[in-house]
């Protein structure tokens, strides 16, 4: 047999070769970030550790999409081997990404984590302004009852003893921060 032939044979091989299959997920394993997953094409085979990533980097840095149970995923199939990858999900359970073996995102339908959440809630604008307004209303109203106030001698400052307690009987309540953060993003 001479080069031309092999080549073709081995080409026309190729060619006839399933690369991508379509399947069910039947079960994630998030620890070895790996998935069970049915064929549907011949619905009694359902393949075990399916990679979630292409690449074994051991420390499973880079994006790690999880799917949903009985989501439809793509999987593609490593060389000549029998090690299959998921390439394409059709519902996200959850999303990582590891630089340097630490988790800098982390996203699921409730929460967006980043750096591990480590430093607390994301601050909400809108709550922080309408707090920082309050108080610079109050300040507002303390300046303007110092600039307004015309010393009289013989009162002993008894009218600007009483705008002052005015002022003074309406308390700002204290910031906490649950007043201010959004426990859906942690930074």
């Amino acid at each position: 047999m001479d080069i031309i032939e092999i080549l073709r044979r081995d080409l026309k091989t190729f060619a006839t070769q399933t690369v991508f299959q379509i399947g069910t997920v039947t079960a994630v394993d998030k620890i070895k970030a790996t998935c069970s997953v049915k064929l549907l094409e011949e619905t009694e085979i359902v393949l075990e550790g399916v990679r979630l990533q292409a690449i074994d980097n051991e420390q499973d840095n880079g994006f790690l999409t999880f799917p949903k149970i009985d989501s439809s995923v793509v999987i593609g199939k490593l060389d000549n081997r029998s090690v299959f990858w998921v390439a394409m999900v059709s519902e996200v359970e959850e999303i990582i990404w590891k630089i340097d073996n630490k988790e800098v995102l982390k996203i699921n339908a409730s929460k967006i984590t980043f750096n591990e959440g480590q430093k607390g809630a994301m601050v909400e604008i809108a709550k922080l302004k309408a707090q920082l307004n309050k108080a610079e209303q109050s300040i507002t109203q303390l300046k303007n009852i110092l600039t307004g106030w015309t010393p009289v001698p013989t009162d002993g400052g008894a009218a600007l003893k009483a705008a002052i307690s005015t002022w003074a009987a309406q308390p700002l309540t204290e910031t906490v921060i649950s007043d201010l953060e959004n426990t859906n993003i942690l930074l």
